[in-house]
């Protein structure tokens, strides 16, 4: 038997196998055939429509994001929504790029191993800086400085530079009067911090 009905017989029996359909031309009757027929001719294709995009929250007015929420004031307003496990936070203008204080307490522990409850954890200073759509939660570095505008300055904030430890993208268009932005609260707080 040829090396080439060896091959035909294995693509016949892989075809039937597979329940594929089987058809068997050689080189010679494929030239033919193509010298048969004239050439097809292309349709063009209608334009289709395009289907537009769900609208997500961040398309969205903040007033109908918000709205059934409840609100929780203090010195960032929170919106809660419980049955659906959200907490979304809301950033004035004026609260980005301004230095906060971190306090961590731990609320509910085990009791055991150091972990108490109403045990105070780290603090930092923080502040939130907005790059496009996003909010970053940065870290400050308070441990190394030096007096601003000296050599020592640049290359200690070269060296030990503010570091980014979580960022939210902002889930509506800003406030009307306000201009606040809106971020889901869990994407800066629902995970470890480092050192802590």
């Amino acid at each position: 038997m040829k090396a080439s009905s060896r091959i035909r017989l294995i693509a016949f029996v892989l075809a039937i196998a597979c329940g594929l359909p089987w058809q068997v031309e050689t080189r010679a009757e494929k030239g033919a055939e193509r010298l048969k027929s004239p050439p097809r001719k292309t349709v063009p294709k209608s334009p289709e429509k395009k289907a537009e995009p769900a609208k997500t929250d961040e398309d969205k007015p903040f007033d109908d994001v918000v709205k059934d929420m409840e609100v929780l004031k203090g010195l960032f307003t929170f919106y809660r929504k419980a049955d659906e496990n959200r907490l979304l936070m809301e950033i004035l203008p004026e609260q980005l790029d301004k230095t906060f204080l971190f306090a961590a307490t731990v609320d509910q522990s085990v009791g055991e191993r150091g972990l108490y409850a109403a045990q105070m954890g780290g603090s930092f200073p923080f502040h939130f800086r907005k790059v496009g759509k996003n909010i970053q939660w940065i870290i400050e570095n308070p441990t190394f400085t030096a007096e601003k505008g000296t050599p020592a300055a640049r290359a200690t904030a070269r060296s030990f530079p503010n570091g980014i430890l979580a960022s939210a993208r902002v889930k509506s268009k800003p406030q009307l009067e306000r201009k606040s932005l809106l971020i889901d609260a869990s994407d800066l707080l629902v995970g470890d911090l480092p050192g802590k």
